[in-house]
């Protein structure tokens, strides 16, 4: 099985921009990469917050703008060099993107907003998968229940311990908790207590209603904040996202973006969240949120 890594998507754009004006498929792409078509399809959709057949369509679109502006080539012949199986086809999909039909942007030649070849810069590699640069978002207060503990950081990234609790919480404590907004929703809170030593680390779901803190459970509300989010995609189950992988994934945030970013983190705490109806054995996405003062 390939790695998710920056070369697969470089390789899939390189491909797709070598055969806009032919037929491709989901089914060849991933043929011709040697990955299945769900993780090609998964991979691809979770970077560009879009499907490969509606990517492909925008950059035959786009491509298509050029002979557009070429008044001795006729509608019909444009949409059959790019493969559209009737001129309908091709000036429905144009007028559904860029919100008009390919003549009246002939008459018109006005300004549109296309669809860019995809930016792999926005791309980090590390072992196992991909991190992509952030998106930013509000986040409402919210409450979470689950387990509090101490994490040395020396042991932790030698013994796993944090990813051992985050296990024992999820196929264990959780089912206790009442009031679940979403069961399949971990997160991993961290709080920080010494940024050099140890920190909180919280495996817990989100509740409804906080309660008062139990000898088992924690209640902790998380006040509005705004987020960096970083998205991580890795070609193995969620168990393996251990510390020392998503120490390399703090490494690319701590290292590529706080550096170069206006945006200060507040260095108070971070969660982790893990949808696991979208994790499969072979197959991990996890969004690292980071507190930002914008």
């Amino acid at each position: 099985m390939n790695i998710a890594n920056r070369r697969l998507i470089e390789d899939a754009v390189t491909l797709i921009e070598n055969n806009l004006k032919t037929s491709l498929s989901l089914d060849e792409i991933a043929k011709q990469l040697c990955i299945s078509k769900f993780h090609f399809h998964r991979l691809f959709k979770t970077i560009t917050g879009t499907t490969l057949i509606s990517y492909v369509r925008g950059r035959k679109l786009t491509s298509s703008l050029k002979e557009l502006q070429d008044d001795n080539l006729k509608i019909i012949d444009i949409a059959n060099e790019y493969h559209f199986e009737y001129e309908q086809s091709y000036e429905r999909a144009f007028k559904q993107l860029f919100g008009l039909s390919p003549s009246a942007f002939r008459q018109k030649n006005c300004v549109l907003t296309i669809v860019p070849r995809i930016d792999t810069s926005l791309l980090n590699d590390i072992s196992k998968g991909i991190v992509i640069t952030p998106w930013f978002c509000t986040k409402p207060k919210f409450h979470l229940a689950g387990i509090k503990t101490l994490i040395n950081h020396i042991e932790n990234y030698h013994t796993a311990t944090a990813n051992s609790s985050a296990m024992d919480f999820y196929y264990h404590q959780r089912s206790l908790i009442k009031n679940a907004v979403n069961e399949h929703l971990y997160y991993g809170l961290v709080t920080y207590y010494d940024y050099n030593t140890a920190d909180y680390y919280m495996p817990s779901i989100e509740i409804s209603e906080p309660f008062d803190s139990n000898p088992v459970f924690t209640c902790q509300t998380i006040e509005r904040s705004d987020y960096a989010v970083f998205r991580y995609v890795g070609f193995h189950s969620p168990e393996e996202l251990t510390m020392r992988l998503l120490h390399e994934i703090y490494e690319v945030i701590e290292t590529l973006w706080i550096p170069t970013t206006s945006l200060k983190p507040t260095r108070q705490y971070h969660f982790e969240c893990i949808n696991q109806h979208i994790c499969k054995e072979d197959y991990c996405e996890a969004d690292i949120y980071i507190p930002i003062t914008c």
